[in-house]
């Protein structure tokens, strides 16, 4: 199984709280206010979506931590005044070989899976976390030092698709569900 996990610096990186710290380089990836309507669909083709220069050079997590997966992620991040919106394009030469399962919410299955981890109070120990899988299952739960919990079923959305170039994520996350005070 291919996982793709993308740690958004939208505060800080968590790299304590999941145990790589050997996995310490700190990248920042830009985000970009939209103005417009993004029709949620799992296609990027607003010209918002264009606009964004995409996030790279990843560093797999899993199955073998720290190394350069064997295939491309991209992943671009824009928000508004409703939501943070996370784009995410899994090149994959053998897109039959997708791994996707049908499965109930929390539960990856024998599936890919893209995934962020955000940390809303940039306290480098806690943080929640959103992932899917190729069919677009909603997989979400907190992250603590002591551990993770899908104890929460925050309110967000997801559509995804498969073609021939891989798989397509596009995330709609409410900034209600992200679990910090709004400052005016």
């Amino acid at each position: 199984m291919r996982t793709v996990w993308c740690l958004i610096v939208f505060c800080s990186f968590l790299s304590p709280i999941l145990s790589q710290d050997e996995i310490s380089a700190t990248k920042t990836v830009h985000a970009v206010k939209n103005d417009g309507e993004i029709v949620l669909d799992g296609v990027l083709d607003e010209a918002i979506w264009l606009d964004v220069v995409p996030a790279t050079n990843f560093i797999q997590l899993s199955p073998i931590p720290g190394i350069v997966p064997s295939q491309m992620t991209e992943v671009r991040i824009i928000f508004d005044d409703e939501a943070l919106y996370i784009g995410a394009r899994m090149w994959d030469n053998a897109p039959d070989s997708i791994l996707s399962q049908y499965t109930s919410r929390d539960a990856v299955g024998n599936s890919d899976e893209f995934g962020v981890v955000i940390s809303p109070y940039n306290d480098g120990l806690n943080g929640v976390a959103f992932s899917t899988t190729p069919t677009g299952v909603l997989i979400d739960y907190i992250v603590t030092p002591n551990g993770f919990s899908h104890n929460w079923s925050p309110v967000w959305d997801v559509r995804t698709i498969t073609d021939e170039k891989g798989w397509v994520a596009e995330l709609k996350i409410p900034w209600a569900a992200l679990r910090f005070k709004r400052y005016t």
